[in-house]
């Protein structure tokens, strides 16, 4: 009896549960952290999408971003019991016993919130009051954010970038290099540090007396008169690039730069390197913020999340466990193996228990882009930079599921972009320097050459045995691998960022641009048909079998408080009829992948997952109207299966076509029937849970049965 109360139970949960949800994978962990924050003993981090709380000095890290929406958040200040966020999606507060965060709306002051006015760019609290960067303004509050002032002065020379309290003044950084100071919360306003360099002020600090300003362009300004006047530093920092943050330890001054962590204990006149631990990417180490919280530091890196030094700063340790922002540009399935790759990290991760737990095999000096897959060999599109800079793409393999992999070639200054697969052969498209062709799994690569001046190839299609060769200007058709190409004469789109093909038919999707729509073809790009549903477009596809899924995006507001959101649809007449069956939405979604009755999606927020198995017949929606309450008795089925639909009301004059699916959509029996009342036997199919439909026009009733022999 076990088995069928767990069938029943199944059952019960497929027609009345709570609805299925987006869950986030256990990994792989990492973030772009841009700020720390703290109450009490409490630490938060803030990354390119969410904000993170960690109750143990950053051992672990859960999400604390009830409240507010997607956001970059680079500013935190405290003021008493009393915790602000500020960053591109606006102002929150929270205290420690609040569930969610609340938006401060400056109703007097933003009246547009989707213009740039809301971006937070710079934020200090000075004694109980709070001081806001936005834009070219300084905005105050002396009531926690309830209510605000626009400060007297308006900052012509870019917006505000930085604001630090040092001993009896408010320091402010500008956008392009000016700098100003207050001594009465910006009532007046005089300069400081006559500031000759239009680079980009990013932070100040203070020892002895002596206050410095760092910037963009990696220059340090030094002013021993409480910031009247001011010199740059001659001696030159042993870096280049921007210096984000400082800290001060004792009499030590750390920068936080993207080269990494340097320290100076002689007032920025000579810098030792100070980020033993933090590996670098692509040639940097990228750390944007730094805090201390006692005795320990707190170092936030791109893309590698957070680090901490119990050392004052000369060793750090990797502390990302459950920091899972990583933005996955891609994933591959191998068996029970599912890879993924994010962008700007070294490595691949590997998990083979379906996202549960991950392991990071590194990449020295490569990033991936992309992924293929040929039989169970796993190609690897990258990019690097060489000791110039020089940007070099090229791909590796793997014939062991990732424990060692292979060069296989080089496409100098261009990185890889697609990799596709004809049976045996991979194609590999490059950003600026077309296609090539390998027969031979990568060993070696032939150009691909369309035969047309200044033109390049910028997306490949199989379908079957022929290919199509997007192209800058036109498309092109080749039925021996690419080795001859004609003009297709297709009704060429050049709006389309994304194609997909599946048995002769060819899928057109907008890539993210809006009002584009999503087309199908299924004569070889001759002419083309909308899909039979409005306001789809598409982003990702992946294949099961014969059956195509198709994340497609949508945009609630607009400007930059703008988000993308994504749902997942089924097609199993080859692009012509498309329904949703992932009604909850996945925010900023790169791709997806279908692996068995799980959805997985990279995001810019993490993987998530969606076990499709645990969907109700009312999330599988689309336009047409759905009738409930189609019969199927007994439940569960044997060898004959009844159906009822005497409480329907299709019409009498018209066919009624009836399909039985399984939960990932295959088609195992379709047939037509008009009575309203009859049996069928269900001797050829196997044990499990399958989807009947009823379908007559756009009216349509579905409902889920159980085969138990």
């Amino acid at each position: 009896m076990k088995p069928i109360f767990t069938f029943l139970a199944f059952i019960t949960l497929l027609v009345f549960p709570a609805q299925a949800q987006w869950k986030q994978c256990n990994g792989p962990y990492g973030a772009n952290v841009y700020a720390f924050g703290s109450l009490g003993t409490t630490l938060y981090a803030g990354t390119a999408g969410r904000v993170f709380r960690s109750e143990n000095y950053g051992m672990d890290w859960v999400e604390d971003n009830a409240g507010m929406p997607y956001n970059s958040v680079t500013h935190f200040v405290t003021i008493d019991s009393l915790l602000f966020a500020g960053g591109h999606n606006g102002l929150y507060r929270k205290s420690k016993n609040d569930k969610s965060w609340t938006k401060l709306n400056v109703s007097n002051i933003i009246i547009d919130t989707n213009s740039v006015r809301d971006v937070v760019s710079s934020m200090v609290a000075n004694q109980s009051t709070l001081l806001v960067g936005i834009s070219r303004s300084v905005y105050r509050s002396e009531d926690n954010g309830n209510t605000w002032v626009q400060t007297n002065f308006n900052f012509a020379f870019g917006k505000v970038t930085a604001l630090k309290v040092i001993g009896e003044f408010v320091y402010v950084g500008c956008e392009y290099g000016s700098i100003f100071r207050s001594k009465d919360n910006f009532e007046t306003v005089s300069v400081g540090m006559n500031n000759s360099n239009r680079f980009q002020i990013n932070d100040f600090a203070e020892i002895d007396s002596t206050i410095f300003a760092v910037s963009d362009a990696g220059r340090i300004l030094r002013s021993e008169d409480n910031g009247a006047t001011a010199l740059e530093i001659s001696s030159g920092p042993p870096w280049l690039g921007p210096i984000y943050s400082l800290l001060v330890i004792e009499n030590t001054l750390l920068a936080a730069t993207a080269r990494g962590i340097f320290r100076s204990n002689d007032k920025a006149k000579s810098w030792q390197q100070s980020d033993s631990g933090i590996v670098e990417a692509l040639g940097f180490k990228v750390v944007r913020s730094l805090f201390k919280m006692g005795t320990m530091l707190f170092a936030g890196n791109s893309p590698q999340g957070v680090f901490l030094s119990t050392d004052n700063g000369v060793h750090w340790t990797e502390m990302n466990n459950g920091l899972t922002d990583q933005n996955i540009n891609d994933i591959a399935v191998i068996g029970n193996s599912l890879f993924t790759v994010s962008e700007g990290r070294e490595c691949v991760f590997l998990s083979d228990d379906g996202g549960d737990n991950w392991l990071t095999i590194p990449l020295v000096n490569k990033s991936v882009t992309k992924f293929a897959v040929i039989d169970s060999t796993l190609f690897a599109g990258t990019y690097e930079y060489d000791k110039n800079r020089n940007l070099t793409g090229g791909v590796v393999r793997s014939s062991d599921l990732g424990k060692t992999w292979a060069a296989s070639s080089i496409f100098t200054n261009s990185e890889i972009t697609a990799l596709e697969v004809s049976g045996t052969t991979l194609f590999a498209v490059t950003k600026n320097n077309g296609a090539y062709r390998s027969n031979d799994f990568g060993a070696s690569w032939v150009s691909l050459n369309l035969g047309v001046p200044n033109e390049t190839i910028k997306q490949i299609i199989v379908l079957g045995p022929k290919l199509f060769a997007i192209g800058t200007a036109g498309v092109y058709n080749s039925i021996d691998s690419g080795e001859s190409w004609v003009n297709a004469k297709w009704k060429y789109r050049d709006y389309y960022g994304i194609y997909g093909a599946i048995g002769t038919t060819i899928l057109a999707g907008a890539g993210g641009y809006e009002n584009r729509g999503a087309e199908y073809s299924d004569d070889e790009g001759k002419t083309w048909k909308s899909v039979a549903r409005e306001y789809l477009y598409f982003i990702s596809f992946t294949k099961q079998e014969e059956t195509m899924y198709a994340a497609s995006s949508y945009t609630i507001q607009t400007g930059p408080n703008s988000m993308g959101y994504t749902k997942v649809y089924r097609c199993s007449d080859y692009g012509k009829n498309w329904t949703t069956i992932i009604t909850d939405s996945v925010k900023l979604c790169n791709t997806i992948k279908i692996t068995g009755s799980t959805f997985f999606a990279g995001t810019r927020m993490g993987l998530l997952k969606y076990d499709l198995s645990t969907v109700s017949t009312n999330d599988r929606q689309n336009d047409a109207p759905t009738l409930p309450h189609l019969v199927c008795y007994p439940n569960p089925v044997g060898n004959t299966v009844t159906i009822d639909r005497l409480s329907r009301s299709f019409s009498a004059s018209t066919s009624i076509k009836y399909t039985i699916t399984t939960l990932s959509g295959q088609v195992i029996m379709d047939f037509v029937q008009n009575d309203e009342h009859f049996s069928i036997p269900t001797d050829t199919l196997g044990n499990g849970v399958y989807f009947m439909t009823a379908q007559q026009g756009t009216a349509r009733s579905t409902t889920v049965f159980t085969v138990m022999k």
